[in-house]
């Protein structure tokens, strides 16, 4: 049986966009993969809609014309960069799913043989998202020669339901993707170390940073171990590549020591999903 290695290196990719200009991120996000590399990332993120900026007020209806496909020229790129350089990619983007006029908050997930594995759709939509996304409905598993992992973007970190899910169906490590804004700064690392203490799994939460109009993006991409402990943090408001190593094999002796998933009582929760 062929040794399924067990740490893994995360490149975050802590960066600012230009809203609206689709070119220009991924040509920026293409180069800051390949540095991510250079620096010894085997699986990379770049932040929530990287592809054309945040602010619901500014963009608006123009999601709709800056959505595409997953096979369309932005995730190509991308793509084409994962193989490049021999890593994972997940990014943020706006997908169209073949219906015209309906758009999705996503992620897509890239092999190091540059397959796009799979996009995953946000599933808790926050403020003027409502307005212009539909609302994702699977969460889904990757398996990659490291470890299992599970996407989530942003607002989904918040909701405990969604992390354990994700333990349940055997994830070790949740990556999330964010546009994260300075009011909520104190949720947003509250979020990311209770999902990892809940669940006894790593937590990769990278952020945007910068401005959009009054929409303040804060950076503070972080690595939480199991219990929540940091592994690395990005500083606040600073364009950065955070590089961070995790063995998985942590996971088990998290689970040893804490007992939160043998000590679940199931057959009392039924109502979480009626109430």
């Amino acid at each position: 049986m062929k040794y399924m290695p067990r740490k893994v290196t995360l490149g975050l990719i802590q960066a600012d966009t230009e809203i609206g200009n689709v070119k220009a991120n991924v040509e920026k996000g293409v180069k800051l993969i390949a540095a991510a590399a250079a620096k010894g990332a085997q699986v990379v993120i770049l932040p929530e809609l990287f592809t054309t900026g945040y602010n619901t007020s500014i963009l608006g209806p123009r999601f709709i014309q800056l959505a595409e496909n997953i096979n369309g020229p932005s995730i190509t790129a991308f793509a084409a960069a994962a193989k490049e350089n021999g890593v994972y990619v997940m990014v943020g983007f706006v997908e169209e799913r073949g219906v015209p006029g309906v758009v999705y908050n996503s992620a897509a997930f890239i092999s190091p043989e540059g397959k796009v594995i799979d996009s995953y759709a946000k599933t808790h939509l926050w403020g003027g998202e409502r307005i212009y996304f539909a609302k994702g409905n699977n969460f889904p598993i990757y398996q990659t020669e490291y470890g299992l992992f599970a996407p989530g973007i942003c607002y989904d970190v918040g909701f405990p339901e969604v992390g354990r899910l994700y333990a349940l169906k055997g994830a070790e490590l949740m990556l999330v993707i964010s546009a994260w804004r300075i009011e909520d700064a104190d949720i947003w690392e509250n979020n990311c170390i209770a999902r990892a203490t809940d669940n006894l799994f790593f937590v990769a939460g990278c952020n945007r940073v910068g401005y959009e109009d009054n929409l303040h993006l804060i950076g503070k991409s972080k690595v939480l171990a199991p219990r929540g402990h940091y592994v690395a943090q990005a500083p606040m408001d600073k364009e950065d590549i955070l590089i961070a190593t995790i063995d998985l094999d942590e996971i088990k002796e998290a689970r040893r020591e804490c007992l939160y998933m043998i000590d679940r009582r199931p057959e009392l929760y039924g109502p979480l999903a009626s109430l």
